[in-house]
């Protein structure tokens, strides 16, 4: 079963093309990338194909090898709303995944996991309430993957992470600027840290998505999937359990940095539905994870 994987390169694509390698599985793995060069150097020694999205026959080329699953990591992430911002949030998040589905002919293409973000369900339902203009582009594309749903017959799931942490993560997360401020002279600046955040560890992300490959065929199309550990723990809360971990001090001033503009208080997933389906649930406690994230330093 051929399965092509957008962001391939990035955070999660990266670290779930590395836990597949690890399996034994029947899937044909193809990447599709901005930087050939990055992908090459990731995984370059793994059974993959790595496509070049640049190439004027890239589509072409996709429609020749006609994958049967497309997941859909690639997106843009930041919390500013300048013009050059805006263009880059509405390129990676939607022009990007349209033309890909665009350019898709019907018949071969089965299935579409489409990521989106925990801050798209600001009030914890899920009823879409976005947060932040980058959530609302992720939101946005939803009304264009359910109009191709349609046309090309595919199914279709929203998988939603909530706040992933662990080795090799190119993008700063609350963690790394708690772990900075240890033993710092300089004290870090942060919000009141009382928002309550669902941390699951980047393999148990990983492990969630290899189960849902693996029953596809049990989950209801348009199902909406939130990927979380179901617990909720703040920012103070996570400092002081990294202050016992580590044996350091955390030299931070809370309060300093106000709350962002509908900043989210409370989020955590609902994991309901994953054991319903997977019977299954994440296995690395926040502490065993945050010792091998501290360990791995």
């Amino acid at each position: 079963m051929k399965v092509l994987i957008t962001g391939a390169t990035g955070f999660i694509g990266s670290n779930f093309i590395k836990f597949l390698s690890k399996k034994k599985h029947n899937f044909e793995i193809i990447t599709l990338n901005r930087d050939i060069e990055k992908a090459n150097k990731l995984f370059g020694e793994m059974r993959v194909l790595n496509l070049e999205l640049n190439n004027s026959e890239i589509y072409k080329k996709i429609n020749e090898i006609k994958p049967t699953i497309i997941i859909n990591f690639a997106a843009y992430l930041t919390s500013k709303r300048d013009n050059l911002s805006l263009e880059k949030l509405i390129e990676a998040n939607i022009s990007y995944p349209t033309k890909l589905l665009n350019s898709i002919e019907k018949g071969y293409l089965k299935y579409f996991f489409n990521f989106g973000s925990f801050a798209e369900y600001m009030n914890g339902t899920e009823k879409l309430t976005n947060a932040y203009l980058y959530s609302a582009t992720k939101s946005a594309f939803r009304n264009i993957l359910d109009f191709y749903s349609e046309l090309l017959n595919f199914n279709y799931f929203n998988l939603i992470p909530y706040t992933v942490y662990g080795e090799n993560d190119t993008q700063k997360k609350v963690i790394d600027y708690i772990i900075e401020s240890l033993d710092n002279e300089i004290p870090q600046k942060m919000s009141p840290g009382e928002q309550v955040l669902d941390f699951i560890h980047i393999n148990d992300l990983c492990e969630y998505i290899y189960r849902i490959l693996q029953i596809k065929e049990k989950i209801p199309n348009k199902e909406n999937l939130f990927l979380g550990t179901g617990k909720g723990v703040s920012i103070k809360e996570l400092a002081k359990l990294i202050e016992q971990i580590s044996k350091k001090k955390a030299n931070i001033e809370w309060g300093a940095i106000p709350y962002r503009e509908k900043d989210i208080m409370h989020a955590v997933a609902p994991v309901q539905k994953n054991y319903t389906y997977l019977k299954w649930l994440p296995k690395i406690t926040l502490d065993k994870g945050v010792e091998l994230y501290w360990k791995n330093k």
